[in-house]
């Protein structure tokens, strides 16, 4: 007889890179915020963080063309290309990015 009681509450899936991107920001944002990062939206739900000298920019992109959910550039110069960039998919776990702008915030 297949169970078809509806789940309440969290569900865990272990290991946890099988679970896949929560495509919820905040978790990720906080440490920057902290920093005093400025945050915008656009109207189609997309959040842009950029830090206060403008070296630094995040993108959190749901409503991105490909599956980029995750963009970091950081910049020498804020009107220059970026020196380097990480990009994170949309199975991605935000813990993972989490962790990736806690050790950027602590390096910034």
């Amino acid at each position: 007889m297949p169970d078809t009681e509806e789940i309440d509450g969290d569900v865990y899936v272990s290991p946890r890179y099988l679970a896949g991107s929560t495509a919820v920001g905040d978790p990720a944002l906080e440490p920057l915020l902290a920093l005093g990062f400025d945050l915008r939206h656009d109207d189609l739900g997309n959040a842009y963080v950029t830090a206060p000298d403008h070296r630094v920019r995040l993108g959190f992109l749901p409503e991105g063309a490909d599956d980029g959910l995750w963009r970091i550039n950081a910049y020498r110069d804020r009107f220059g290309p970026p020196a380097w960039g990480v990009s994170f998919n949309d199975q991605c776990p935000t813990e993972f990015v989490t962790a990736f702008t806690t050790a950027l915030a602590a390096a910034y």
